[in-house]
């Protein structure tokens, strides 16, 4: 997984590590081995290692004190410098424009200061091998509010290293005059911000308190707090059943070990920063997630979002939490929350599953990885697809899923799961600003904890490209709409009518 080392060799290093004696350290590299759970990247990549941080993602706090802001921004340089994201929410920071006692002059907001934190993760970036993730929160009734969002839409180099979303402090509904507006023209034209729902969150026990994200927002997380991630494959885990009754009960034993294999985690990092250690022990935060779901769907021959793929889900997602209160029983309930749902980027791509609980984005594809967009075909496609064949039924991609069904999705999920969810909501190319302000809404009153919308055709560039295979050199080519097909590679070329 890093220089010369295989795979297994790999996932020996980390099982070792983690691994508090010889029967634990053989159970945790073969559910690795047999990829039915692979813990986050950060952990394949670290654990055995000089570099001993295991966590992917933190949340800082900041004050509204020029001291405060200027440690918040070296601890983010230092955990970025580890590999580790972080989320903060700045809306302690006053307004700009506010007067600031015992200096001569006005405060400039604090949109100013996330200048200042994006500039050093691109710095960070540049000297290092991994980007540099942050997540900047503001709440939705902060006299800066409109500056925030605007920030982004009107200028598009502008942080660049960073995603915002809004948190909305007492339902959509009670927004300040105009801040749905705004957030929903943003959504539809750039894919930002993206909202989080402060009752929904605090809602849960052991999250009373918290305000702010990792980058993701699938970890809702105190102050000087670590997220704790890793996620079983769904799908492996079914190719490996020989019933349903037997891949609940494999699901259920991977989810315990995959609980152990987290919580060990806790005793073997290190903490980077003396602050986030008395929280993260104290809470021992777990993040068990999903990825493989698409897949899982697939192999049963049922519909994304569909009431029959629903009643699926909801039985692993019930089998999934019976591992969980036998965790909390055996351990003697020192975990705070067990869940998260992460989008899995890499670890997804290690175990050739579908990403996450989303759906498949296209079938043939190109996807980021650094610069480059690499081609990706999916394994179904291979066997049922080709071009002039009709897919089955239940072989559909996002933009194939009505928003809706994406919402019921997520929002059983979110039903089952302590922490909380990262999918994104697809919408067409000719949705509305109303519509996105209805979709918001419908999240908030389904008890989703935040909401990410992606609208077709819109301006922000994506991680992954719609593509189709040449038929004359089988070469993988980037579709462009509207456009002829143009294979670069043999000068084939072909027109629909």
């Amino acid at each position: 997984m890093g220089g010369h080392e295989g795979f297994k060799q790999g996932l020996h290093r980390v099982a070792n590590a983690i691994g508090k004696n010889q029967e634990q350290k053989d159970r945790f590299f073969n559910v690795m081995d047999k990829i039915f759970f692979l813990p986050a990247g950060r952990v394949l990549a670290n654990a055995g290692t000089d570099n001993h941080l295991l966590f992917n993602c933190a949340v800082l706090p900041v004050e509204d004190d020029m001291k405060s802001i200027l440690d918040t921004n070296t601890r983010m340089g230092l955990l970025w410098k580890a590999g580790c994201g972080v989320g903060v929410n700045i809306s302690p920071l006053r307004a700009e424009g506010s007067i600031v006692k015992g200096a001569l002059g006005e405060a400039s907001g604090p949109v100013s200061f996330v200048d200042i934190y994006d500039a050093t993760a691109s710095t960070i970036k540049q000297g290092g091998n991994r980007r540099a993730a942050l997540m900047v929160i503001l709440n939705d009734d902060h006299k800066d509010i409109f500056k925030f969002i605007d920030a982004k839409q009107n200028d598009n180099i502008r942080w660049t290293n960073c995603n915002i979303s809004i948190m909305i402090t007492n339902g959509p509904e009670n927004c300040p005059p105009g801040v749905l507006d705004r957030i929903a023209e943003g959504m539809w034209d750039t894919a930002e911000p993206g909202v989080l729902f402060l009752d929904n969150i605090q809602a849960q026990a052991g999250c009373e308190n918290v305000v702010a994200t990792n980058p993701c927002s699938e970890a809702v997380l105190p102050p000087f707090t670590f997220c704790n991630l890793g996620s079983p494959d769904w799908i492996d885990i079914w190719n490996s059943s020989t019933s349903q009754e037997d891949f609940l009960n494999r699901l259920k034993s991977v989810y315990y070990t995959s609980l152990e294999m987290l919580d060990n985690i806790y005793d073997v990092t290190d903490y980077c920063l003396p602050e986030m250690k008395e929280s993260s022990l104290k809470d021992r935060r777990l993040g068990s997630g999903i990825m493989g779901l698409a897949d899982y769907f697939m192999a049963n021959e049922v519909v994304y979002g569909k009431d029959n793929s629903l009643q699926l889900l909801e039985d692993a997602l019930i089998a999934r939490n019976e591992a969980g209160d036998r965790w909390s029983m055996d351990s003697g309930n020192h975990n705070v929350v067990k869940f998260s749902v992460a989008p899995t980027g890499t670890i997804s791509h290690i175990a050739g599953c579908s990403a996450g609980i989303e759906p498949i984005f296209h079938f043939i594809r190109k996807e980021k990885h650094g610069d480059e967009y690499v081609p990706y075909i999916h394994p179904m496609y291979e066997k049922y697809g080709g071009r002039g064949k009709k897919l089955p039924e239940w072989m559909v991609t996002a933009e194939q899923v009505p928003a809706e069904e994406h919402l019921a999705v997520q929002a059983l999920i979110q039903k089952y799961t302590d922490q909380s969810v990262s999918k994104t909501i697809w919408i067409p190319k000719d949705s509305t600003f109303g519509y996105v302000k209805d979709i918001i809404k419908r999240a908030y009153n389904m008890g989703i904890k935040g909401l990410t919308i992606w609208r077709d055709g819109c301006k922000r560039a994506g991680a992954i490209r719609k593509a189709d295979k040449c038929p004359n050199c089988g070469a993988i080519v980037e579709s462009v709409e509207g456009a002829c097909f143009f294979c670069a590679e043999c000068g084939y070329s072909a027109c629909s009518l």
